[in-house]
């Protein structure tokens, strides 16, 4: 490996080992630290986006520390094992990234980044959100998923402008009532939890448009949910979930409505009411009958009923123009009325039963 010392430069290159230098960078590239070594060495310029993903990094370098002007900082996809309280020297970065590492703990030092908007820290170890994470008051997107989270820190319903928030595959068992407090907020994902029930408060999320609580042990779907005037996609499937509320009706913007692997009994006939459905997934429950309102979703194309205990078809759904996909296999349907054979031998739909 060569060797450089006492020098004053303006690149790095491969495969060399740095003694006292001081480099000043104005881009830094990932593949100009591939072999290298820093032996008391500072960095100076003006770098404002640094990318180091999957280098295998077991720490973060500690001249990133001495770079001034960034505001973008990935280093996602290593083996980095903790966040340094050095980190607090970055006081101008904006988006921070460090998913996939092996952080077990977010240090408090980490919250005097007044600037950051953007932080990801999915598929660590991490256990806890400090509950200084209010102090972030420009975050616009968190995600920390796939960690061991088992609480929602009630100082999260302090960040004011946090439109996307992701807990997914964690250990969570609550909605904390403070994040329904987010006005700003569009992207709720919390899939993947111990979750056994949706806090009425939800409702005042007036601005979201995509909620994911797949896989938890949610039985019940709180009325309030009609509240949500924007939301354009629902996602619950494989809950415990037995009935849909009539409430859902008001829900005008919704385009996918996913409720499979549940135990509901019955469709309402509200569900012809969601003018803007195009995806309807209600397959793997115990259904007995398709209202003759399902006809009323003009806007529909996938429709999944399979594995229910369904014995017909109504003849509504042939008026459902813009359907292509419909699943109805494996429920007790005897006969298909021949109106519903033409309908779909006659256009290029696709079914099954």
């Amino acid at each position: 490996m060569r060797v450089i010392k006492n020098k004053d430069l303006k690149k790095i290159c491969p495969n060399t080992k740095y003694v006292n230098c001081i480099f000043y960078l104005n881009d830094i590239k990932p593949d100009d630290f591939s072999g290298c070594e820093f032996d008391n060495c500072s960095f100076r310029g003006n770098c404002v986006d640094l990318c180091l993903t999957a280098k295998d990094l077991t720490s973060i370098p500690h001249w990133i520390f001495e770079l001034d002007n960034l505001q973008t900082l990935n280093l996602s996809y290593n083996k980095i094992t903790e966040i340094p309280k050095e980190i607090e020297q970055l006081s101008g970065l904006k988006s921070l990234y460090l998913d996939g590492n092996r952080i077990s703990e977010i240090p408090k030092e980490m919250m005097s980044l007044s600037c950051l908007r953007f932080l990801g820290l999915g598929n660590n170890q991490i256990i806890e959100i400090p509950e200084e994470i209010g102090k972030l008051s420009k975050l616009v997107s968190i995600c920390v998923g796939g960690n061991k989270i088992a609480k929602i820190p009630g100082e999260l319903g302090l960040l004011s402008s946090l439109g996307y928030l992701n807990l997914e595959n964690n250990q969570i068992t609550e909605i904390s009532k403070e994040i329904c407090q987010l006005d700003c907020l569009e992207d709720l994902k919390l899939s993947g939890n111990n979750i056994s029930q949706i806090p009425v408060e939800i409702g005042y999320l007036s601005k979201l448009s995509s909620l994911f609580l797949n896989n938890n042990k949610i039985a019940k779907i709180p009325k309030e949910i009609g509240q949500l005037s924007s939301l354009e996609q629902l996602y619950l499937n494989n809950n415990k979930i037995v009935e849909v509320p009539q409430q859902i009706e008001m829900l005008s913007s919704l385009r996918y409505l996913k409720l499979r692997n549940n135990e509901i009994a019955k469709i309402p006939k509200e569900i012809g009411k969601l003018s803007s459905l195009k995806s309807l997934d209600l397959g793997n429950n115990h259904i007995l009958e398709i209202p003759t309102e399902i006809g009323e979703n003009a806007r529909l194309i996938d429709l999944f009923l399979g594995r229910n205990q369904i014995t017909e078809i109504p003849q509504q759904i042939t008026q459902l123009s813009h359907l292509k996909f419909l699943s109805l296999r494996h429920n007790k349907i005897d006969k298909i009325p021949k109106e519903i054979k033409v309908f779909f031998d006659s256009s290029k739909r696709f079914w099954n039963f």
